[in-house]
């Protein structure tokens, strides 16, 4: 399989995004965002579909570059109907609880972004890219990080963040929300209006708080990401009070 690394990815994002700045109905605007959904059909001639992916909701998302079926579930969960898709290796099948009100779309942008990229990848490298074993035919994305240790999903996950957000758009967003060239601080707790300002950035660009927190600090964009933790900065603080009494 083809061995890519983080540059070698930022500049096949690079080339995607260029393409898709491109397409008549984005060409010569200022880029703040992509629509995944737009670059998935209209610059890769993928199709987008929905169904119930599995029973506890782990499987996200799913394709295939060949003609293949896959199981998939009743939307009523009291039924025990068998049921199976026909992939056509041109389309992106999504959880369609991702659809539903309340669900987190910038997951499911992120999952459109992932599976969109397994078609980028086997486009650019048809020889190496997905030439193992037939079982890895299907490319499934899941809620949880399934990735470590799989060269191939590292590739993926990491250059799908990158084509959702492309550092132009990070830049031109930051300075749209009034987080200027760094954001010093993202702690809810302790920095709340930058932290309010994020949240708008986030949803203003269709992705997860944690997706462009993780993105910003790749960028050099953010100093310390508190997303997960916002009192590791009071522990950090008494733990060095602690040592020096």
């Amino acid at each position: 399989m083809k061995y890519l690394s983080r540059n070698d990815l930022e500049t096949i994002g690079g080339r995607v995004i260029a393409a898709y700045k491109r397409l008549p109905a984005i060409s010569g605007q200022a880029l703040e965002r992509v629509d995944i959904d737009f670059l998935c059909q209209e610059l890769l001639g993928l199709r987008i579909d929905y169904a119930r992916l599995s029973l506890n909701g782990e499987k996200i998302g799913l394709t295939s570059s060949c003609d293949i079926g896959v199981e998939v579930f009743p939307e009523d969960p009291s039924s025990t109907e068998e049921q199976y898709y026909m992939l056509d290796g041109k389309t992106i099948l999504i959880e369609s609880g991702l659809m539903k009100e309340g669900a987190n779309i910038g997951r499911r942008n992120y999952t459109v972004s992932h599976e969109s990229c397994h078609h980028i990848l086997k486009m650019l490298f048809p020889h190496d890219y997905g030439a193992q074993a037939s079982g890895r035919s299907v490319h499934c994305c899941y809620r949880s990080n399934r990735g470590n240790g799989d060269w191939e999903e590292w590739q993926v996950e990491t250059l799908a963040a990158m084509i959702l957000l492309p550092p132009e758009c990070v830049v031109r967003s930051m300075e749209r929300f009034g987080l200027g060239t760094q954001m010093r601080l993202l702690n809810r707790v302790f920095a709340p209006a930058d932290y309010k300002k994020f949240e708008e950035m986030a949803s203003f660009m269709g992705a997860s708080k944690t997706a462009l927190s993780i993105r910003m600090m790749q960028l050099g964009l953010l100093k310390r990401n508190d997303l997960s933790d916002p009192y590791s900065l009071v522990r950090v603080e008494m733990d060095e009070e602690d040592r020096i009494l």
